[in-house]
């Protein structure tokens, strides 16, 4: 950008969608085969996904089906059908994936002080599962590591014990086990990188109204009403949250992540709020003034200083997005213009990329690789979607 300056605009309404999209049972098997395909090139024999209330993308993104309460296993041997094994809370919820599974009741997952009579041991599940001694068993998580962590990345995996332990007696060795999850999540081929039309469409429903909802914040917020009472104007339509909604004022609102309060919003103060739903956040944050003269002493040049740079970064940040682009680019051009201990960049410069895992860095490098819908870029800055050319 050559210019920025501060105008008045009007905000367009773009409205909200009347057709929600979905992931079809056909991507989900393709899904299923594409990550068995990636298994046995990395000579794993069988893979165990895990997923919890917290952590369940990976098991969601082959399964369609996300646990409301318990720990939930996807368990995928070749030539055996997809186990997704599930305690009592899920059993009926689970019916509703459309993804080519079979369902196993585990007691154990339940939560605590329900039916436990006639369950089977993991063991045994794991065993009717097609595990077996000897194999080698790749464990997907939420996370995995590298050599700046532990000289052994691949035994460092954060899937609770009960469930690793188990898995590495069947399999007879501790080595035998190990973390996959890169397979998923690599920013440079990770099969999550690249998303297919319907699930953009997807997330882009989910973004629409995650930005109308910051959208009535911004035109609701006037001096004097609670924090609550603003989170209501939020009007949320129930679509399942990726995040807790943030909504602050004062000096609450300079740690970003609180939740709204009874407390009132006083003109002058700062004030932070965001909202994200499955595929989508939206965030925004100011004061709460009519004029640049009402900001707090010492900071009157606020806009000049620290918006108008933020701005001209974002604008410059789309305007360098594209094929064949590196991270590293990207991550020059911001530090370029907000490099200064003043702006205080902490976390990633990738934005997109940092939810799932964003490679950012002063030097990445782009890569290619032909699909059925032609070239497409595995550089960090289209890795929440594939960009065909």
């Amino acid at each position: 950008m050559s210019h920025v300056e501060l105008a008045v605009i009007d905000l367009p309404e773009f409205g909200l969608p009347t057709v929600q999209p979905t992931v079809s049972g056909e991507h989900y098997a393709r899904r299923i085969a594409q990550a068995q395909q990636r298994a046995a090139a990395a000579e794993l024999d069988a893979l165990v996904v895990y997923g919890d209330r917290e952590h369940f993308a990976n098991l969601a993104y082959l399964s369609g089906y996300d646990p409301r309460f318990e720990e939930s296993l996807l368990i995928l041997v070749p030539g055996r059908e997809a186990a997704l094994v599930i305690g009592l809370e899920g059993w009926g919820y689970a019916e509703l994936s459309p993804a080519p599974i079979q369902r196993v009741l585990y007691r154990s997952f339940s939560l605590m002080g329900m039916p436990r009579a006639g369950n089977p041991s993991l063991a045994k599940i794991f065993r009717n599962a097609g595990l077996q001694a000897g194999q080698r068993i790749g464990l997907v998580g939420w996370k995995y590591f590298d050599t700046r962590e532990t000289s052994s990345p691949q035994t460092w995996i954060e899937v609770p014990a009960f469930i690793t332990d188990t898995l590495r007696e069947i399999a007879g060795n501790s080595a035998n086990v190990v973390n996959a999850t890169a397979l998923f999540m690599n920013p440079v081929d990770g099969l999550r990188i690249i998303n297919e039309v319907d699930q953009l469409a997807a997330f882009e429903f989910s973004a629409t109204w995650a930005s109308q909802a910051v959208r009535n914040v911004l035109f609701a917020v006037q001096p004097g009403m609670t924090e609550l009472e603003l989170s209501q104007r939020m009007q949320l339509p129930g679509l399942p949250v990726a995040v807790h909604t943030m909504l602050s004022a004062g000096h609450r609102a300079a740690y970003g992540l609180p939740s709204p309060s009874l407390r009132a919003i006083q003109r002058g103060e700062y004030l932070t709020t965001a909202v994200g739903l499955w595929g989508a956040l939206t965030s925004r944050g100011g004061f709460l003034v009519e004029s640049g003269d009402e900001l707090p002493g010492g900071i009157s040049d606020y806009v000049d200083k620290l918006v108008a740079p933020y701005f001209a970064t974002a604008a410059a940040w789309y305007e360098a997005i594209g094929i064949g682009v590196t991270g590293g680019e990207i991550y020059q051009l911001v530090h370029e213009r907000l490099g200064d201990p003043f702006f205080g960049l902490g976390l990633n410069p990738g934005t997109i990329s940092i939810w799932m895992n964003g490679s950012i860095r002063p030097s990445t490098p782009a890569r290619r690789f032909r699909s059925s819908r032609g070239w497409r870029c595995k550089s960090t800055l289209s890795q929440r979607r594939g960009v065909p050319t």
